[in-house]
Parts: structure tokens; C-alpha cells; sequence
């Protein structure tokens, strides 16, 4: 037979003592209505046992005794679909929080965190329309997008994990480390912004800005030569540009007309951190990389470098700019560059101001602590001293079209098939064997080459990491 249920016991108001059988036999310090509650407690706990033990066919039972194993098995709550293993998608895409975070993470996804979060299954484009392509490399494309809320014009680099990963983890780290540097010094007016990055399964994802304009690789294949007054705008903007990095602790490495574009009012901005570095001021590095054309003396020659590439990188352009061609280009490796290099006196034309000549073979100096290599002593030198304020500048106060001339609207187009700039592939310095893994760039500029050069396959304008068949492993310093 059932016991009978038990009653719940009173709980009056005029229970100001408690006996000792309310509270076991003791004194209590608890408060008459907090020991009215503990007795309604333990009355509805021993009514749910006795209730869940006739449900199981057990018969009646004391509160007092435990459930047993059947009664907590049927008691316990289910397993959570959402909390099962699913391997066959992306295991950390949560968008109510990370404390619903499924695990285990796959090894794809987990090497690129936590620089790169997780999206996955079609969200990834949801919010984005494909316009156009780019740019298309070995390593993914940069696709022309356009937000369904804003409609704004974004540029996408997509990046494929399987391309990325043949080429060991070196070229992993220099992909982190683009976006981290980006995301770090995007708030320069002079650096181009990085505004979202994320990961699927296969893919990265870099939202960055889209510049109309193109590149100042265009125009001045378009037009070939520059005027003094347009290039000493430009070169100031690329200056400030440069001192910022550096103030932040990152060395650029891949200075060069095809990183470089017009924005919407004319000014320049920084783009592609594909081979930048964070480096402290007074630190140096040993790792072969960048353009040849671009390369300073010392990195070729395989010693330590700081910061003072990038300026030496800044005067091969400012000549670009005004001179119409290249000093050196057409070689193969970097040891041959090094060997022209070595040999070639860097003298600026005699068309050229005294000014402008000046301060180009200051920035073109082999030694780099005889080489003009920060903003205040660029800002003293002759051809920028009085002649332009570098306040207005960082402000983009100044309007470029006032320092056009005829001269930039009716210059003579370069001949883009005369040469070819070789782009380095990353590599560690070795003294005794130091073979360089390049690429052939199709970016192409004017003038006769010192010695003839030798065919080259073009590659993806946008990628600095591909390896000629994949052979050998780039290793960063």
C-alpha cells in the first residue's frame, strides 16, 4: 500500500522561537522566515522523489533515501544537438557568444587563430555581392564586392588555405602577420584600412577599401614622367606614410608604385602588407624579400637592415617618378643585383634641379648611416625645405590637382615591354649557400636595361609568396 503523502508542514507568522526539532535538535541563528522556507524546501524534495519513484514502478520511498542509477538516467537532461562534435563544418561559428563554442577545432581552422575568427557555411558572403574580379593570384583572387547594406564598394582578398599551406608555415605567419600590422596602423590617413578578416573551412577573408583610381603604377606607366612639383606632393605623402610604420614598429619591405594607390581626391595610400615586419627602432633583420628593382643595397648583399630600406625603396621611386625609368633593372637573382649594384653610381640626371637632384642622391646613398632615412631630415632637405608644409600634407589639406602641370598630362607613356621588375620570394640569409626563390612580376616600366634581361613567366600582380614549383620552404627572421 501507498504511504500517505506527506503535509506540509505550518508555517504561521507567530513563529518568532524555533524549537530544537525544527532546525535537527539545535540551536538555529537562522531568521523564522528563512527556516519557514528551508522546511518548504525539504517538504516539496521529498514530495518530487517519492512522485518520480512511482513513475518508475519502484514503489514509495522515503525522501531521505538517494535516487537510484535508472531514476538519474531518466532524470538528467538530454545532450544538446548543438553541443555534439560536427567536423564536417566550421566548429567555432557561435553568433550568440563564444560560451556555446563547440570543440574540437580542426587543425585547418585552429593554425590560423586567433588572428583570423571563424565564420561559417554560407553567412561568410551573406552580407556581400560579388562585382568583379581584380586581381587573380596563386594564392586566391581580390574581388571587386559591394555591401547589401550600405552599398558601399569594398575590395575582398580571398585566400585558399590549401595553396597557403604547400608552402610550409613561414608563408603562414607572414599571412598573420599582414593582418595583424594592418589591423594595427589602419588609422593613418596614408594607409589603406583593414576592415573585417575572418576565416571558413577553405578560405580567408580581407575586407579591405576599394580605391576607383587604381594604382600610381598606372599613371605613371600612362604618362612616364612627373613633374618636380607633382612628385614632390607625392613623395611627402609616401613619407609620412613610411614614418608612420615605422613609429609603430613595422618596417614595410615592399615599397613600390604597384603598392601604391590614388584614393578618390587624388592623395596616395599605402596598400599590400604582404612582406612588412614588426620591428622596433634599433632592431634589424637578415630576410631577403621585396622587388629587386626596389632592393637596398645591403639587403642583397645578405647583412642586417633596419628601417632605412624603406627609404632607400622611397628615393628608387622618387627617381621613377621624375626620371621616367628605373636606375638599375633586369636582373635575375639578388646576387646579380647586388653585383650592379655595387658597380652603378646613383646620380640624378642633369635634366633634374639642383634641388631635386640633391636630395634623390641622399636618398640613394649605399651606406645607411650616411642615407637621408626619416621625415625631419627629409623634411630639411633642399628640395622640400620652404617649398611645401608637411603639416598640410599629413592633413591632406593640399588638393593634387594644383600641382599638376602640363608636363604630367602630356609626358610620353613608358614602354611596358622592355623590362621586367623580379619579385623575391622571402627567404633566410645563408652565408654559404643563399639561394633565393624569386618571382617574375608582370609589372613592367621604361627604359633599356643595363645588361639584356632574360624571359620571365608572369605571375599574380597582388602576390608576394609564391615559389617557382613550390620547391624549398621561405623561412622569415
Amino acid at each position: 500500500p501507498e504511504s500517505p503523502s506527506p503535509q506540509p508542514p505550518a508555517c504561521t507568522a507567530m513563529g518568532n522561537k524555533l524549537s530544537s526539532r525544527d532546525d535537527g535538535g539545535g540551536g538555529s541563528f537562522h531568521s523564522p522566515r528563512q527556516s519557514s522556507f528551508r522546511r518548504l524546501r525539504r517538504w516539496a524534495s521529498g514530495l518530487s522523489l517519492r512522485s518520480s519513484g512511482r513513475a518508475g514502478g519502484g514503489g514509495a520511498r522515503t525522501p531521505t533515501e538517494p535516487p537510484s542509477e535508472e531514476e538519474q538516467r531518466r532524470m538528467a537532461r538530454k545532450w544538446n544537438r548543438e553541443s555534439r562534435n560536427r567536423v564536417h563544418r566550421s566548429t567555432l561559428f557561435d553568433p550568440f557568444g563564444s560560451s556555446k563554442t563547440k570543440w574540437p577545432v580542426p587543425f585547418i581552422e585552429s593554425l590560423f587563430l586567433p588572428d583570423f575568427r571563424i565564420r561559417s557555411g554560407p553567412e561568410e558572403l551573406e552580407d556581400l555581392e560579388v562585382l568583379d574580379v581584380i586581381a587573380a593570384g596563386s594564392f586566391g583572387n581580390v574581388l571587386k564586392v559591394r555591401g547589401d547594406n550600405d552599398k558601399k564598394i569594398y575590395a575582398l582578398k580571398v585566400i585558399d588555405k590549401a595553396r597557403l599551406l604547400q608552402h610550409g608555415h613561414a608563408v603562414v605567419q607572414q599571412c598573420k602577420d599582414e593582418v595583424g600590422a594592418q589591423a594595427a596602423v589602419g588609422r593613418s590617413a596614408f594607409v589603406a584600412s583593414l576592415l573585417g578578416h575572418w576565416q571558413s573551412r577553405k578560405r580567408l577573408y580581407l575586407l579591405l577599401e576599394f580605391f576607383p583610381n587604381g594604382e600610381l603604377f598606372a599613371l605613371w606607366k600612362l604618362h612616364g614622367q612627373f613633374s618636380e612639383s607633382l612628385s614632390r606632393l607625392y613623395i611627402a605623402e609616401l613619407a609620412c606614410a613610411i614614418d608612420y610604420l615605422h613609429s609603430c614598429g613595422v618596417v614595410f619591405r615592399d615599397l613600390k608604385l604597384e603598392n601604391v594607390v590614388i584614393d578618390g581626391l587624388g592623395h596616395l595610400v599605402l596598400i599590400d602588407f604582404g612582406l612588412c615586419k614588426w620591428l622596433r627602432r634599433g632592431q634589424s633583420t637578415l630576410t631577403i624579400c621585396g622587388t629587386l628593382a626596389y632592393a637596398a643595397p645591403e639587403m642583397l648583399l645578405g647583412q642586417s637592415y633596419d628601417h632605412s630600406i624603406d627609404w632607400w625603396s622611397l628615393g628608387i621611386l622618387f627617381y621613377a617618378l621624375v626620371v621616367g625609368k628605373f636606375p638599375l633593372h633586369g636582373a635575375r637573382h639578388h646576387r646579380q643585383m647586388a653585383a650592379w649594384v655595387r658597380r652603378h653610381e646613383y646620380e640624378a640626371p642633369a635634366s633634374l634641379s639642383w634641388e631635386c637632384r640633391c636630395t634623390l642622391e641622399r636618398l640613394l646613398q649605399k651606406s645607411p648611416a650616411r642615407r637621408l632615412a626619416s621625415l625631419p631630415a627629409l623634411c630639411g632637405s633642399p628640395f622640400f625645405k620652404g617649398r611645401i608644409s608637411f603639416d598640410m600634407v599629413q592633413s591632406r589639406s593640399l588638393d593634387p590637382a594644383a600641382f599638376h602641370t602640363q608636363q604630367d598630362l602630356s609626358g610620353r607613356p613608358a614602354d611596358a615591354e622592355q623590362h621586367r621588375l623580379t619579385q623575391l620570394r622571402p627567404v633566410a640569409f645563408d652565408p654559404e649557400d643563399a639561394v633565393s626563390r624569386l618571382i617574375d612580376e608582370s609589372f613592367l616600366s621604361d627604359g633599356p636595361p643595363p645588361p639584356p634581361p632574360q624571359p620571365a613567366q608572369p605571375s599574380a600582380p597582388w602576390n608576394q609568396h609564391t615559389a617557382n614549383g613550390g620547391a624549398g620552404t621561405s623561412r622569415l627572421i
